[in-house]
């Protein structure tokens, strides 16, 4: 009898904590139970591609790397994407195939935002894409 009593309080204690930690998570918005707010690689090519919709081209993430100070870097690969470039005020358009990486950053809500891209194999043949704050959805 002692031992059905223990097992019923047992069973009530493991429901009330996990109410409690549902219930504060739903109120206060602390992630008592853990979310995973990493970021896939799906993730980083729908905010790339975003930032990509109105030009033309492909590109395609390798891969993605998380640091610990809540930043990433996605691998990338481009085919026939046209950049247009600003080199000493004359703007023009260059087709680019090649390597890239594009730079993300995580907010304190879990989110991911892209902040920049780099395209190219080194600095003389490189463009860069800075100070973008596309976020996922």
């Amino acid at each position: 009898m002692f031992s059905k009593n223990l097992l019923t309080f047992s069973l009530i204690t493991l429901s009330y904590i996990g109410s409690v930690g549902v219930l504060s998570t739903l109120t206060t918005g602390c992630d008592l139970i853990k979310q995973d707010k990493s970021l896939s690689t799906k993730k980083a090519e729908k905010i790339v591609n975003k930032w990509k919709a109105s030009r033309s081209g492909t590109i395609e993430i390798a891969g993605v790397r998380e640091n610990p100070d809540n930043t990433a870097v996605a691998t990338l690969q481009v085919s026939n994407l046209i950049v247009k470039t600003n080199m000493l005020g004359k703007i023009s358009e260059q087709n680019f195939s090649g390597p890239g990486e594009a730079t993300f950053s995580r907010y304190t809500d879990g989110s991911w935002a892209l902040t920049g891209l780099v395209f190219g194999n080194n600095l003389f043949d490189s463009f860069f894409v800075k100070d973008l704050n596309i976020k996922d959805d």
